[in-house]
């Protein structure tokens, strides 16, 4: 529609950028209705604004596409089985001491077993892991976390074991860099090289490395109280860690056979 004075953006400016936008391709076809929506907050939080500055009258009116509600997408207990498997077929990164092997035996299950986010876990650095009498720790600064949070968390004996061979590397950051560009294909052949179907997803879709940390809180909302997840998701605020209760709590809710009461005869007689 090219570019507009704010002041002259029209109603029907809006509602053909909405039309021209749903028709858009992404990677796995049309574009996402929850991109399209995501967009238009954006550029509705633009104009309100815009009002308040007296650059526009009055804000037009948006119609928000109805986004259907998906099944939240994690990785299983099953799928991180044959995915850690399969690290021993990658033949990449390539560092000096280290197997391809080991690089992403130990990324995954730092993923798997913290529920960090991929952006917190690559910028790790050796010098935040500290060995205690409680345990191995790891402090993440609130600068280098999406939470803005000061957090110290003991590592899991499993996850110290995974990053040992990692400091053959002699890198300053416990990952050696790789673009990530590259590091999510990576992922992608991983995936397809152990024959996972993602669920929840649409069809040609892979996980993400997000889907670790939902798998993370799906797997330990039974474990932890609401703290301790806040804590070790490393979560600004209470509501965002709700959120992730919520959704664990709906995908355990489908498996609810098991622990219906059955009258005794069915099983006795």
């Amino acid at each position: 529609i090219g570019p507009r004075k704010v002041s002259r953006i029209s109603q029907r400016d809006i509602d053909r950028f909405t039309s021209l936008r749903q028709k858009e391709q992404g990677q796995y076809g049309p574009v996402a209705v929850v991109s399209v929506v995501t967009t238009l907050k954006c550029i509705q939080t633009a104009l309100r604004q815009a009002k308040r500055w007296k650059y526009l009258d009055e804000v037009p009116e948006f119609q928000m596409p109805s986004v259907e509600k998906r099944q939240p997408s994690y990785i299983s207990q099953d799928e991180f089985q044959e995915m850690y498997k399969t690290c021993a077929e990658m033949t990449a990164p390539q560092f000096d001491g280290v197997d391809p092997a080991d690089y992403w035996r130990a990324l995954i299950t730092f993923l798997y077993l913290t529920g960090w986010r991929i952006g917190s876990s690559v910028a790790l650095r050796w010098d935040q892991i500290e060995e205690t009498d409680q345990g191995v720790v790891v402090s993440s600064p609130a600068e280098q976390n999406k939470g803005k949070r000061d957090v110290q968390i003991i590592l899991h004996p499993e996850v110290v074991r995974h990053l040992t061979p990692l400091r053959e590397a002699k890198s300053a950051t416990v990952f050696p860099h790789v673009e990530f560009s590259w590091q999510i294909r990576q992922f992608y052949l991983l995936q397809e090289r152990a024959a996972i179907e993602p669920r929840f997803k649409r069809e040609g879709q892979w996980y993400g490395f997000h889907d670790f940390r939902r798998g993370f809180a799906t797997n330990n909302v039974a474990n932890l109280n609401t703290m301790e997840l806040m804590q070790a998701m490393q979560h600004r605020d209470l509501a965002t860690t709700q959120k992730y209760i919520r959704m664990a709590e709906e995908t355990t809710a489908q498996n609810i056979a098991s622990k219906l009461a059955v009258p005794d005869f069915f099983t006795t007689g």
